[in-house]
């Protein structure tokens, strides 16, 4: 099958890998034992799909096997009952622009010989063809039934050896796009191949077999994959760990990445469920452009001991005003109370530290002294955490930290002079102060400055950690 979705902008790519919804062939429980593990374990995969799609977005999602546990062993209207609670705990919140595609795992029809062939069936049937090509964001996406290939029987393996056979007589007679590859079962690697900082258990992935499973491809099937379709990254599942290792293609001697993905399923056997988000940047030549990012599922992160709340990184705009507005300082100070302050009680904020996270601060300004960090200057504190060229409308927005916070508007001036100024024409109300701007707001994008609670608390952190007794944060004043 092939379908072509093709996008000139960067496109995402959501990868699941294991969801593997606990059923009776779980862990050999059953009655209320069963029923409460099937209970907590679907929460946390239908919150964590949730959130998957809430932070991700993702126009694509691609399911990389082992839907069920027990998906090979039900019989049919049992397995009817099992999708359907499958099918309401993945529930795509946005039909008509996502689409998802779901590969076979061992768990669901076997593997190899021992592929169960009524099972086979049914998954075509119900859930959608084990082989597919997709065009996506200027790749080719090649979901293989590598678990078929690996029978003996013909008929089995048939679907499988003519996508194969296909692809490579594709490879040869035209310059096809860039070739990502998914195949449940991880390739073959030498014993003790080192996986990467990513994986959360101390082993190395290892090579055994069992009843309907194999934890890795025969190395001549592996060979084979590689020489045939020439595959630009590959993508696998099963071993519910993460694992990134680099394979050489025998008929050319070059490198190719596999990424293994982490189990979704709760009930996994790794500390953290993961998924991992694939971002595709379209390219007119053969040579592919991707980014691969692992995520953590946020429901079982909050588990993790030392994490006490979890929130979800908002965006936040503020649309630019013009205008000017001309009142004095000696009529605020009068109208506020500042004045009684300063004339009767002394105060005009010596000695205390006031971090403000604003928009920056032209620091130049001769109200300021025209100073930054030096002897006498008000200004000995701050940093700007975002950068002149921050657009959130990018597909990876630019984010420059440095350390001189100026002020490409002037929202972060107008409340300094409030708070310190101590110039000429203009005294704030603590011009004795010691002053910290914490810039976290870009500069105006088409009308309106951005930012996001990550960059903001950066700015809250620094300002802590750097002492001051007063944080002022008037964002959208």
């Amino acid at each position: 099958m092939r379908l072509a979705l093709d996008h000139t902008d960067p496109v995402h790519v959501a990868i699941i890998a294991d969801p593997q919804i606990v059923d009776a062939y779980s862990y050999n429980q059953s009655g209320l034992l069963l029923r409460l593990t099937e209970f907590f374990t679907d929460i946390y995969m239908r919150k964590s799909y949730t959130a998957l799609q809430q932070l991700q977005q993702p126009p694509t999602i691609i399911f990389l096997g082992d839907l069920m546990d027990g998906g090979r062993e039900w019989a049919h209207t049992d397995w009817i009952k099992e999708y359907q609670r499958f099918l309401l705990l993945f529930v795509n919140r946005k039909p008509k622009s996502t689409r998802v595609y779901h590969m076979a795992g061992n768990h669901d029809i076997g593997i190899g010989n021992t592929v169960v062939q009524n099972a086979l069936q049914r998954f075509h049937e119900y859930v959608g063809p084990t082989n597919q090509i997709l065009d996506i964001g200027g790749h080719q996406i090649i979901l293989l039934d590598t678990l078929t290939l690996e029978s003996d029987n013909k008929d089995v393996r048939k679907s499988t050896q003519q996508t194969i056979d296909w692809l490579q007589t594709e490879r040869t007679e035209m310059q096809p796009k860039p070739r990502i590859l998914f195949t449940h079962v991880p390739m073959w690697r030498p014993p003790n191949t080192n996986c990467g900082p990513l994986r959360q258990t101390p082993y190395a992935m290892l090579s055994r077999s069992g009843y309907q499973f194999r934890d890795q491809l025969f190395q001549n099937t592996t060979e084979l994959l590689l020489n045939a379709i020439q595959p630009h990254v590959v993508f696998s599942g099963d071993d519910h760990d993460t694992c990134t290792i680099s394979h050489v293609i025998p008929s050319t001697n070059k490198m190719v990445t596999e990424y293994t993905i982490g189990a979704f399923g709760w009930a996994s056997g790794v500390p953290i469920a993961s998924y991992a988000l694939l971002t595709l940047y379209p390219r007119s030549s053969n040579n592919t452009s991707f980014v691969v990012q692992n995520y953590l599922n946020p429901e079982m992160l909050a588990q993790v001991p030392g994490v006490k709340r979890i929130w979800r990184n908002r965006k936040h705009s503020l649309t630019t005003r013009k205008g000017k507005r001309e009142i004095t300082s000696p009529f605020l100070h009068q109208m506020t109370g500042v004045a009684q302050a300063m004339q009767e009680f002394g105060l005009d904020g010596t000695g205390v530290k006031i971090g403000i996270i604003d928009t920056g601060v032209d620091y130049n300004h001769p109200e300021f002294g025209a100073c930054w960090k030096t002897e006498g200057c008000p200004w000995q504190l701050g940093k700007d955490f975002i950068g002149d060229k921050y657009d959130p409308s990018s597909e990876n927005p630019i984010i420059e930290p440095n350390d001189t916070p100026t002020d490409c508007y002037g929202h972060g001036t107008h409340v300094s002079g409030i708070i310190g100024a101590r110039g000429p024409h203009v005294q704030g109300i603590a011009p004795g102060a010691t002053l910290g701007m914490y810039r976290a707001f870009s500069c105006p994008v088409n009308g309106t400055l951005h930012t996001d609670d990550s960059i903001i608390m950066q700015g809250m952190v620094a300002a802590h950690e750097d002492g001051c007794d007063i944080i002022n944060v008037s964002l959208g004043a």
